[in-house]
């Protein structure tokens, strides 16, 4: 692939975000590469960003849709079009995200390479991702077999050594992706709307031995601020459990299931305490009204999956660790005994 505007998005999802967005657009105009074409798509915000910022990004190409379609649907909708008019690479990008300097140009370079080294074998790509103070925020992201994912290595300093390397799975603040083995692997699951799309979809790539890499030579800010709105530990507990009815073979989900069920009773006590209960029991019903969805979703994965459970339980995060979870310090012991459970069932799944 060489590098053109013609075959280059860089494409902005944005809902109700439009603080950040002149930050964002201002550091697109200072970067030394123009081997892209950036499109910022609002998801129907309560106000139109191009109402104000057309005029002053000319270069910009607005977009509005007519509802908004969620992280999924809003990413699909114009991955789908963009491609069916000839751009193949797509840069998606959150509105809370800053670019340096030269970052993009190091990070097209970088994805240049991979693909000329192992081809179709590339999966996601994405920058490193640092906090506005200069630490880290991810170089990827992490998961363990309850299907939580977060940051890896938040909060860190920047390591000296910054070659690229493999990772498990990327952060859906910023990441490259081809658009058509996006398209054929069927984009992100809009069923998801919001939270752990992204760890959704490293996931599917990586079960038909697709590989996903973080470029630590390309560094972005990510400026995010955490929502502490309860209404989001309905999304990040309906999808945790869709990816786990979807993703383990049910000889693996019965073996397990006394670790997820000891697991499950923490969050549902955790979620009295901190007063979201009810979107708890309100993610178990969307879940069941949608059962016959996720049944089909489940065969569909498990027909292409390249790679066994014994493979993919090796590349979860072995704790009860959630970065969102205030859970005791004194519950440790239950990450020990997961290790233990867990090496023991092992040659069985």
């Amino acid at each position: 692939m060489s590098l053109s505007k013609n075959n280059i998005a860089l494409v902005i999802l944005n809902f109700d975000s439009n603080e950040y967005l002149s930050a964002l657009l201002n550091s697109l105009s200072n970067q030394s590469s123009n081997h892209f074409t950036t499109f910022l798509v609002d998801n129907y915000s309560p106000i139109n960003p191009e109402e104000k910022l057309k005029d002053l990004y000319p270069n910009v190409n607005f977009i509005r849709n007519k509802s908004n379609l969620g992280y999924s649907g809003g990413y699909n909708k114009i991955i789908s079009e963009l491609t069916s008019r000839g751009w193949e690479l797509f840069l998606l990008v959150n509105p809370d995200i800053i670019f340096p300097d030269d970052s993009i140009e190091v990070l097209l370079n970088e994805y240049e390479k991979l693909r000329n080294q192992i081809g179709n074998e590339i999966g996601l790509v994405q920058p490193a991702i640092l906090r506005p103070d200069g630490r880290i925020n991810t170089l990827g992201n992490v998961y363990n077999i309850f299907g939580y994912g977060w940051c890896m290595q938040d909060g860190d300093t920047l390591p000296t050594i910054l070659d690229t390397k493999e990772i498990n799975s990327v952060s859906g603040s910023c990441l490259l992706v081809d658009g058509r083995s996006f398209l054929e692997i069927g984009g992100f699951d809009e069923d998801f709307f919001a939270y752990a799309e992204d760890q959704e979809l490293s996931m599917r790539m990586k079960f038909i031995k697709k590989k996903h890499f973080v470029v630590m030579k390309s560094r972005v800010i990510h400026c995010h601020i955490f929502n502490k709105n309860r209404k989001k530990w309905f999304f990040i507990e309906r999808n945790r459990w869709k990816i786990i009815l979807t993703y383990y073979s049910l000889k693996t989900i019965i073996l397990i299931l006394p670790l997820l069920l000891l697991f499950e009773i923490m969050i549902i006590l955790f979620s009295i305490k901190n007063h979201f209960f009810r979107y708890k029991l309100m993610s178990y019903y969307s879940n069941l009204i949608t059962f016959k969805k996720i049944v089909k979703k489940r065969r569909l994965i498990q027909s292409v999956r390249q790679m066994n459970d014994s493979a993919f339980i090796s590349t979860c995060q072995n704790n009860w660790y959630y970065s969102q979870l205030k859970l005791p310090n004194k519950i440790i012991f239950l990450s020990r005994l997961q290790a233990l459970y867990l090496r023991m069932i092992l040659k069985y799944i």
